[in-house]
């Protein structure tokens, strides 16, 4: 057995689409909207992990009032992605107006992360892991 795919509920499918595809460099697999389940999707793909984006829609298909979840002090749940230069990526994502939710944190030696929200406030985290790349070197 193997972890699929991770999903996150949206208010906007196009504005949710914008921020991982063209912020954060995934990839959309497909789109598909459901007219039975009330439901549009869009799976993405990145680096072979997946993550599905749903739109709940109401009973005539049109969107439906979304309600973010709340924020907790210690931000789960969240996404994490791993990167291999995560100075060189913080970079690249404040230049794309993405907004931290914590300034980065560190266990030297061992890793480095940082916490992001999508606009819908949805977390993802930012991971690189010093130990397996020094294994890896």
């Amino acid at each position: 057995m193997k972890i699929d795919h991770f999903a996150f509920e949206v208010s906007n499918l196009e504005t949710a689409l914008h921020f991982y595809v063209n912020d954060l460099g995934f990839k959309v697999q497909y789109t598909y909207m459901d007219p039975d389940v009330h439901e549009t999707l869009a799976m993405l793909d990145l680096a072979g992990g997946k993550l599905e984006l749903i739109q709940v829609l109401n009973e005539n298909n049109q969107p439906q009032p979304f309600e973010p979840i709340r924020l907790r002090a210690h931000l789960c749940p969240h996404l994490a992605l791993q990167t291999e230069d995560i100075d060189k990526l913080l970079v690249t994502l404040q230049g794309r107006g993405v907004t931290l939710l914590r300034e980065p944190a560190e266990m030297p030696g061992v890793a480095k992360w940082f916490y992001v929200c999508d606009p819908d406030q949805n977390v993802i985290e930012f991971f690189q892991d010093f130990q397996s790349q020094q294994k890896a070197a």
